[in-house]
């Protein structure tokens, strides 16, 4: 369960930062094997951006707020429901 609410929280993380990894996944289709040189700087935009919703604070915050879901209400939802 715990690997699986980490999974949750990386991928929020990621969907913050929609904007910034958009801009490098762009960045790099259109210079291929100059990725390295061509979108550093948008390379560190999204590290920067995924990096501020991932320290371990960020994290101890987001277990203990799931813990304490559980703890009122028994459930803990750590996914949204799937689309059928």
């Amino acid at each position: 369960m715990a690997q699986r609410l980490r999974t949750i929280f990386l991928k929020e993380a990621r969907e913050r930062c929609k904007d910034e990894t958009e801009a490098f996944v762009e960045c790099a289709r259109e210079h291929n094997l100059m990725v390295i040189f061509k979108c550093r700087h948008l390379n560190k935009a999204m590290n920067e951006c995924v990096s501020q919703y991932t320290s371990t604070e960020q994290w101890e915050e987001y277990r203990q707020m799931k813990i304490d879901q559980y703890l009122k209400d028994g459930s803990l939802q750590v996914a949204p429901p799937r689309n059928k």
